[in-house]
């Protein structure tokens, strides 16, 4: 309403100050009354912006280019996307922001995981977890818990696996995603399967088999494992 009001009294100068000067020529009257009419509107639109734009909206902006950034820099410069995320997570964590912290703790288990850093990969994936938990994004608290799943099994870590698997288990099972429970069965498979337990490895590849339905071939393929397949299961 102010700037309604704003642009009325300045339009009311302009035509009052184009009476004092109506001994000009109509041509050059015409020209001055658009020019001043175009700066006008140009000061109360810049008026107007600048007025919307608050502190807030740039930060959160700055800081989605920020992540950015540091996601493209895992390919390129993996100790320069360390250094930018963490930064970012300070800032974050100062701030309180539960969501940005999560996505950066998600991005440091990322970035450290490539530079062959496990434990500080393990730490800030289960950060992330516990960020996205406290979200009540039950997904992406999933995501980040089967990145840690996939660590252990990959380090040999079964003990530790173990009581992980059986932390995240419930909450899998709870949200509902078929694909997310069968990664769960088929990576407590896989650890049985290096523990050279073949029976327990065969049932929870058996079970993530009713998670894994005939109409996704290319789930099935990426997941079940037929060289892990003991003979028990390829008996007719």
């Amino acid at each position: 309403m102010k700037f309604y009001i704003s642009q009325n009294h300045s339009l009311e100068r302009v035509f009052n100050s184009q009476k004092q000067f109506s001994f000009l020529s109509p041509m050059l009257d015409y020209r001055f009354l658009v020019s001043t009419l175009l700066v006008i509107v140009f000061i109360n639109l810049t008026s107007a912006y600048a007025q919307e734009v608050t502190p807030d909206i740039v930060a959160k902006q700055t800081n989605i280019g920020l992540l950015k950034r540091a996601e493209l820099l895992i390919d390129t410069d993996v100790v320069m996307s360390i250094e930018l995320s963490k930064k970012m997570l300070d800032e974050a964590e100062l701030n309180n922001d539960v969501e940005l912290s999560a996505k950066l703790h998600n991005l440091l288990g990322q970035a450290y995981q490539k530079n062959n850093n496990v434990d500080k990969s393990l730490h800030h994936f289960l950060q992330s977890s516990i960020s996205y938990g406290k979200l009540n994004d039950t997904r992406n608290q999933i995501k980040a818990s089967l990145d840690c799943l996939k660590i252990l099994l990959d380090e040999k870590r079964y003990k530790e696996l173990s009581e992980n698997i059986e932390s995240i288990s419930p909450v899998t099972i709870e949200h509902g995603d078929d694909f997310f429970i069968a990664q769960v069965f088929i990576i407590k498979g896989d650890m049985f399967y290096e523990e050279k337990k073949y029976t327990d490895a065969n049932k929870q590849y058996k079970s993530s088999l009713k998670y894994l339905t005939s109409k996704d071939k290319q789930i099935k393929s990426t997941w079940v494992r037929p060289t892990k397949i003991s003979p028990v299961l390829q008996t007719p």
